[in-house]
């Protein structure tokens, strides 16, 4: 895999909610950091990387208090919105330490 990744230009890395959060739900500076460190080092050696990231909803539920995700959509709404501002700004702290814009 790793020969392979050395031929392309672009990367689409996904990562999931419980990648990004510890064993309590908390989101996980450092993995943040890591993660934040491994892209950094792949857009040195000229590599265009696009993030895509769950954790809104498990960061809103930790937010809010909530242990169990809710099934409603109206619900699971709510839990991303309120968690979307905590995992951008993990996302905006660790990559901004690196150079790094996020969006």
């Amino acid at each position: 895999m790793r020969e392979l990744l050395k031929t392309k230009k672009r990367i689409v890395v996904k990562i999931g909610s419980s990648m990004l959060t510890d064993a309590e739900g908390h989101l996980d500076p450092k993995v943040f950091g890591a993660l934040a460190e491994e892209v950094a080092t792949l857009c040195k050696l000229g590599k265009k990387i696009i993030l895509v990231s769950s954790g809104a909803i498990a960061a809103g539920m930790k937010r809010m208090g909530l242990s169990k995700k809710p099934q409603q959509i109206p619900k699971k709404q709510a839990m991303a919105a309120v968690g979307q501002t905590a995992l951008m700004h993990e996302y905006e702290k660790s990559f901004g330490k690196r150079g790094l814009m996020v969006a």
